[in-house]
C-alpha cells in the first residue's frame, strides 16, 4: 500500500484531482506533518509516487537500523556486533511471514508514515540519550514532534523527568537549560504545523462524533485478548531490566527513560481501554493507548544490547525475559517478527560472549571495536544509508502501481477527470494500489481521519446513507468498529445481497445521473459480479479470480 503522507501530498499538490472541498483533501488538510510536507518536496521534485513512496520506506527503515545500532552499542560498548544485529534484522524482517499490530510499527513498511517515523526518531533519541549525547537528543525530540506532536511531546516529556530522575547527575543550571531548549524547541515545532494547517476548529455534531467513536473507529477499539499477555511481558521485562540497571552498568538517564516508558505505556493502554465508555472525546481524539508502540519497539535493540554485554546473571536473567515474551507468542499466532529478532539476539550471544577471567585477551571483535571507537556516528550512518539502498531496491517486491496493467489504468482514470465513486473495500484497495493517485468520493477503506475533521461527519453520513445505503448511526454488525465500512455479500445459497450493492442494482441510469450531479462524482467502480444499469464498463482483471469494472457517467 501506498504511504498516507504520499497520497497526502497527492492530494495536496493537485495531482489527484480534487476539487477544493474534496473530502479526502480536506483530510490531507487536516493532518499536517514534517512527512506530508517532505513527501510534497520529493512530488514537486518530479519523483513519481511510486519512488517517492519506496523513498519514505527507505528512511524508515533506515532510521530504525541506525538508531537500534546505536542503541546497542551505548548498551553492550560492542559496535561490531551492534551493526551486524541491527542489520540482521533489517535483513530478516522480510522472511519472518506475519506482522502483528506492533510488529506492524517495528516494520516501518506500511502506510501510517506519521506513526512510524516518529517511532523510529523516538527510538533515535533514547539511542542518543543512552550515547550522553544529550544535545543531540533534544533535537531529535524535536523533530519528532514536527513528524508527529503527541508522540514527540509525549517522549521530551518522558527524557525530562528521566534526566530529574537520574540522582543528581544534571545540575540544576544544566537542567534548566535542557527544559528550556526542550520546550523551546517543540514550542516552535507546534507553531510550524499550526502553520501548516490542521483542524479549522469546528466541531461535528456531538451526537456524530459519539456514533463515531462507538461505532465505527478502530484504532480506539483495537481487541486487546491476543495482545495483552506479551505486551504486559514484553513491557515488564524491560521495565525490570532498566530498572535493575539504572545504578550499574547503563547510564541512569536511559535506564529511567525505560522505566518510564514502559510503565506509563503500559499503564496507559491498559486504563484507556478498561476505561474506554467513560472517557470523554477529547482523550478519546488522543488515544493515549498508542504509546505502548514505544516501549515495543524498544524490547528489540534492549534485548540485544544486555545480552551482548558481558556482567550479571541478573541482567541476562531479565533480558531473557524479553526473548521469551516474542518466542511464546509465536505459538499464539500474535508476532512473528520479533521472534526472528530474538533469534538473531540468542546466535549473536552464543558466538561473541566470552567468559571473563584474569588470563582472559582480547577477541578479535574487542580489537575491531576499538579501531572503529572513532567512528561511532559514522557506523551508524553508513548503516543506515546501506539499509536505505537495500529498502530502495526491494528485489521482487515491485508496489502495485508498478506492474504494466496499472499503467493503461492509470491513463483511463485520467481521462475520466474527476471523482471515482467505489463500491466496496475491497474495490477501493485494489483500485488505489494500482493507481494510487486516484481520487475517490470517498475512501471507504480508511475512515480513521474523522476525528481530526470532525465537522465533516454530516457529510460523510450522508453520502453513507445516499450512496452506500448503510445508516452512519446503526452500521451492519460486520462494519463495526472496523475504520472501515466492510460489507460482504452473504453464501451464494442464501442469496444475500449487501445493503450497498442491492441498492446499487436497484438504481436506474436517471438514478445514477442525479447521485452523480449530487455528490460530484464522474465514474462508478464496482467488483465484476454486480449487475448495474450502467453501460459500457472498462474491465479490469487482478489475478484469475479477482475484477472490477469502472462505468463512465
Amino acid at each position: 500500500m501506498m504511504p498516507h503522507a504520499v497520497t497526502a501530498a497527492a492530494a495536496l499538490t493537485g495531482l489527484s484531482g480534487y476539487g477544493p472541498d474534496a473530502i479526502p483533501l480536506l483530510a490531507a488538510k487536516g493532518s499536517p506533518s514534517l512527512v506530508n510536507t517532505l513527501a510534497i518536496g520529493l512530488l514537486r521534485a518530479g519523483l513519481s509516487m511510486t519512488e517517492a513512496a519506496r523513498l519514505l520506506f527507505a528512511l524508515q527503515g533506515g532510521l530504525y537500523c541506525a538508531a537500534a545500532a546505536l542503541l546497542i552499542h551505548a548498551l553492550s560498548g560492542r559496535l561490531t556486533t551492534a551493526l551486524a544485529a541491527a542489520g540482521a534484522f533489517l535483513v530478516l524482517l522480510p522472511l519472518a511471514g506475519g506482522i502483528d499490530y506492533s510488529d506492524y510499527m517495528i516494520l516501518a513498511l506500511g502506510p501510517p508514515t506519521h506513526g512510524i517515523l516518529a517511532l523510529g526518531l523516538t527510538l533515535a533519541a533514547v539511542a542518543t540519550m543512552a550515547m550522553g549525547w544529550i544535545a543531540v537528543t533534544v533535537v531529535v525530540l524535536v523533530m519528532t514532534s514536527l513528524a508527529h506532536p503527541l508522540m514527540g511531546l509525549y517522549a521530551s516529556a518522558l527524557f525530562l523527568a528521566a534526566l530529574w530522575l537520574a540522582d543528581g547527575r544534571v545540575t540544576a543550571g544544566g537542567w534548566l537549560r535542557i527544559v528550556g531548549f526542550t520546550f523551546l524547541g517543540n514550542g516552535v515545532a507546534l507553531t510550524v504545523i499550526l502553520a501548516l494547517g490542521g483542524r479549522d476548529g469546528s466541531d461535528g455534531p456531538d451526537d456524530l462524533v459519539a456514533r463515531y467513536y462507538d461505532l465505527w473507529d478502530y484504532h480506539r477499539n483495537v481487541p486487546i485478548d491476543n495482545m495483552l499477555g506479551l505486551m504486559c511481558l514484553q513491557c515488564a521485562a524491560m521495565g525490570g531490566l532498566a530498572w535493575f540497571q539504572r545504578n550499574r552498568q547503563w547510564r541512569p538517564s536511559v535506564a529511567w527513560m525505560l522505566v518510564l516508558a514502559a510503565a506509563s505505556g503500559l499503564a496507559l493502554y491498559l486504563g484507556f481501554h478498561i476505561g474506554r465508555d467513560v472517557l470523554p472525546s477529547s482523550l478519546l481524539l488522543i488515544m493515549p493507548n498508542r504509546f505502548i508502540n514505544i516501549p515495543l519497539a524498544l524490547s528489540f535493540p534492549v534485548l540485544v544490547g544486555q545480552t551482548l554485554r558481558r556482567g550479571d546473571g541478573l541482567g541476562l536473567g531479565l533480558a531473557a525475559g524479553l526473548v521469551a515474551a516474542p518466542l511464546a507468542a509465536q505459538f499464539s499466532g500474535v508476532a512473528l517478527i520479533q521472534p526472528v529478532a530474538a533469534c538473531v539476539a540468542v546466535a549473536i550471544l552464543f558466538a561473541t560472549e566470552e567468559r571473563q577471567g584474569p588470563g582472559r585477551t582480547d577477541s578479535w571483535l574487542d580489537r575491531v571495536d576499538r579501531r572503529l571507537g572513532r567512528c561511532r556516528p559514522l557506523g551508524s550512518l553508513v548503516l543506515m544509508i546501506a539499509a536505505m539502498g537495500a529498502l530502495w531496491a526491494q528485489p521482487g517486491k515491485p508496489l502495485a502501481a508498478e506492474q504494466p496493467a496499472a499503467l493503461g489504468l492509470a491513463r483511463h482514470v485520467a481521462e475520466l477527470g474527476g471523482p471515482i465513486l467505489a463500491a466496496d473495500t475491497e474495490t477501493v484497495k485494489v483500485l488505489t494500489d494500482l493507481v494510487p493517485q486516484a481520487p475517490l468520493t470517498l475512501n471507504i477503506a480508511e475512515l480513521d481521519f474523522l476525528p481530526y475533521i470532525p465537522a465533516m461527519l454530516p457529510r460523510v453520513a450522508t453520502i453513507l446513507g445516499e450512496l452506500y445505503a448503510v445508516d452512519f448511526t446503526d452500521p451492519p454488525a460486520t462494519t463495526l468498529r472496523r475504520g472501515a465500512l466492510i460489507l460482504e455479500d452473504a453464501p451464494l445459497d442464501l442469496g444475500t445481497l449487501t445493503p450497498t450493492r442491492a441498492h446499487w442494482e436497484r438504481l436506474s441510469r436517471a438514478q445514477w445521473a442525479e447521485l452523480a450531479r449530487r455528490h460530484g462524482f464522474v465514474a462508478v467502480a464496482a467488483p465484476g459480479r454486480w449487475r448495474l444499469d450502467l453501460t459500457s464498463p472498462l474491465n479490469v482483471r487482478i489475478g484469475p479470480e479477482q475484477s472490477f469494472r469502472i462505468w463512465r457517467l
